[in-house]
């Protein structure tokens, strides 16, 4: 959080977003960097660009609802996902966000 703090405003701020941690990134990353005049881009994964994607059953509410989990507590959901999970991006996917923050950043400088 500390690293947006010293972003100008109008800069591009890209933020990879693991399963189960959507509310938080918004809240924590997402609202303040808008406040802040970010251009904020994220990018939630996948299950399959999830480490947890190998470990629990396809149809498992860990990969499929991962809201249903965080209803069952912080220190559930902080056990599971914050703990135990690790992120493989799909760099093809992923490269659009970047193609994104590339044509806003050359449409802000021609501006």
């Amino acid at each position: 959080m500390t690293h947006f703090l010293f972003m100008r405003p109008g800069s591009v701020f890209i933020q990879v977003i693991p399963l189960g941690t959507e509310w938080a990134a918004d809240a924590y990353y997402g609202e303040p960097a808008r406040k802040l005049g970010l251009k904020y881009i994220g990018y939630q994964i996948l299950p399959r660009e999830s480490s947890l994607y190998d470990k629990y059953d396809k149809n498992d509410p860990v990969l499929r609802d991962p809201r249903s989990v965080s209803n069952k507590g912080w220190q559930y959901t902080k056990s599971i996902y914050l703990a135990n999970q690790n992120v493989r991006l799909n760099l093809r996917r992923f490269q659009r966000r970047l193609l994104r923050a590339y044509r806003y950043s050359i449409a802000k400088l021609n501006s």
